[in-house]
């Protein structure tokens, strides 16, 4: 299992946290995603970077082109995603 830190933006951000967005879809060329694997979701703004918000979620299920090769592009996946704990600026909240 891995950890990935990855950007994202302020409005999927919120949607994560609130729960009204348990996926992510994301490249797939530059590293591979596995079932079990965290993702530390990083708020971030253009302009300005960071915001120092960031939430960790679990990999929980997996789509890429293979399993659907008319809905998701090559070299995408689509990962189900749950959310396992939350931080902003170092304190979890």
């Amino acid at each position: 299992m891995t950890c990935h830190d990855l950007k994202i933006l302020p409005q999927f951000f919120q949607a994560v946290i609130d729960g009204r967005k348990t996926f992510e879809l994301r490249r797939e060329d530059d590293r591979m995603f596995h079932i079990g694997d965290t993702l530390t979701l990083c708020e971030w703004r253009p302009g300005s970077g960071h915001t120092g918000r960031q939430c960790k979620v679990a990999v929980v299920y997996i789509l890429r082109h293979a399993d659907f090769a008319d809905g998701i592009p090559e070299g995408y996946a689509v990962l189900s995603i749950r959310v396992v704990g939350r931080m902003a600026k170092g304190v979890r909240i």
